[in-house]
């Protein structure tokens, strides 16, 4: 979480309005359907073991 929090402004340039999910201060996945980032998680192995959110240029706050 500090990691998308730190790099909130590249994050809005490169994957805007889209999920991403963050492994080991790295983007493991990108995706503008939850469920395919979903499925990228899984081929990876990282399903459960990576902090997701929506890059969105709105703070609303998502509790999943």
């Amino acid at each position: 979480m500090a990691y998308f929090d730190g790099h909130r402004e590249e994050m809005l340039k490169k994957y805007l309005e889209q999920w991403v999910a963050i492994y080991n201060h790295a983007v493991v996945g990108a995706a503008k359907a939850l469920p395919s980032l979903v499925a990228q998680l899984e081929q990876k192995g990282l399903r459960g073991k990576a902090f997701v959110d929506y890059v969105t240029e709105r703070e609303d706050l998502l509790i999943l």
